[in-house]
This record gives structure tokens, sequence and C-alpha cells, in this order.
């Protein structure tokens, strides 16, 4: 059985509320492989992690995840094409 071998890549999508601490959360990945024409991201669809460990106040759910869309349909939009 001869087995299918691609190069692929991963990106992670991280949170970082205060570029002076730089303390991070993930909150996505972009997977990309050429040889298969492939780009998918995956993002969070909770934030409760990241409230409890930023311990903020001032965390404004709503922005985070239309700023995570907005980059969901830029990464859909590049897309390459499907052979």
């Amino acid at each position: 059985m001869e087995l299918f071998s691609q190069r692929g890549y991963y990106s992670l999508i991280q949170y970082c509320p205060d570029r002076t601490r730089m303390e991070t959360a993930n909150v996505g990945v972009l997977l990309f492989s050429p040889g298969w024409s492939f780009l998918d991201v995956r993002l969070t669809s909770s934030f409760s992690r990241i409230k409890s460990f930023f311990h903020t106040a001032d965390f404004d759910a709503g922005r985070l995840h239309g700023t995570l869309e907005s980059l969901r349909k830029r990464i859909e939009g590049a897309r390459p094409e499907t052979r």
C-alpha cells in the first residue's frame, strides 16, 4: 500500500491583550498544504478560558469574536482552488 505524503504547515493564532506583558492565549490554528491546495482555519468558539486566564474586567468578547470572524473570512477568501 502506497501512502501519499504532502508537506503541510500550521500556524497558531493567538490573542495578546497586552503586548508589554507578552502573554498570549491560543484562539485558533491555520492549516496549509500547497500540494493538496488546502487552506483552512479552526477558531475557538468559547472565550471563557481567555477571560479566566487574563482576569481582565474590560475584556470585550464581542470585539474578539468580530475580529476572529473577519480573519476567518479573509482566510477562506484566500483558499486556493481545488484541483
